[in-house]
C-alpha cells in the first residue's frame, strides 16, 4: 500500500519533561516494516523500512528536535521503468511552540514559520511521525534515471531500448495525426512549403 502521509502504526514518541530542562535527550528507533510513498506522481518503495533518530532539548521555553531519517528507496526510472535504489537521508530542525505564547509574541513569527509547531499544552510525549514523514518526503527526486544515457522504453512497442533492438519502422502514426498524414497524402504540393 502507497501512503500519502505517515503510515498510522508508525510512533516516534519523544519526552519534553520539564519546561527548560538543561539535558538534552537523544532518541533512536527502527521502522522495518516495508511500506511506499505515493508522490509526485509515482510510488516510492521502502522495503526495509526507514531508521530514525532525534535529539531534543528546551530553549527559552522552546522544545527543540532535530531529527534524522535515513532509508533506502525503489523507485521506476523516469525513461525506461526499471527499479532504481535511491539512499535517502534528511535532517531538519523543528520548534515546539505553545500556542499562549505565540499569540503573546506576534512579533517572532511563529504562526509564519513552517518548522515551528504550536501546541495547547506540554504533553508527556509527543508522537513526531508526522515530521518523520515530512522529512522522507521532502528529499524525494520528483524524476529518477537508471543512467544518465537511458535510451528509455519505445512508446509503440515497449521495448527497453537500453537492452533489445526495437522491431519497429519508425513510420507508425499517432491516430490522432491519420486525418492529417491523409491531408499530406492527398496535396502532396502544400508539403513543399510552397516551393
Amino acid at each position: 500500500m502507497a501512503y500519502t502521509s505517515a503510515p498510522p502504526y508508525w510512533d516516534f514518541p519523544v519526552r519534553p519533561g520539564l519546561v527548560d530542562a538543561p539535558q538534552e535527550e537523544r532518541y533512536e528507533w527502527s521502522s522495518t516494516e516495508h511500506f511506499a510513498i505515493a508522490y509526485w506522481g509515482q510510488e516510492y518503495s521502502f522495503p526495509q523500512g526507514i531508521t530514525a533518530g532525534a535529539t531534543t532539548r528546551w530553549e527559552q521555553g522552546v522544545f527543540q528536535v532535530q531529527l534524522h531519517v535515513e532509508g533506502a528507496a525503489v523507485v521506476p526510472c523516469s525513461r525506461c521503468l526499471r527499479p532504481v535504489e535511491l539512499a535517502l537521508q534528511s535532517d531538519f530542525l523543528y520548534f515546539y511552540v505553545l500556542k499562549s505564547r505565540a499569540e503573546n509574541d506576534e512579533d517572532q513569527g511563529f504562526d509564519d514559520e513552517e518548522h515551528f509547531i504550536l501546541v495547547d499544552s506540554w504533553p508527556e510525549t509527543l508522537n513526531i511521525a508526522p515530521l518523520v514523514w515530512e522529512c522522507l518526503v521532502e528529499v524525494l527526486p520528483p524524476a529518477v534515471l537508471c543512467t544518465k544515457d537511458c535510451k528509455g522504453i519505445c512508446p509503440t512497442c515497449g521495448a527497453d531500448l537500453n537492452t533489445e533492438e526495437c522491431t519497429c519502422s519508425g513510420q507508425e502514426i499517432d491516430p490522432r495525426l491519420e486525418q492529417l498524414e491523409k491531408l499530406k497524402q492527398q496535396f502532396p504540393e502544400a508539403d513543399k512549403g510552397g516551393e
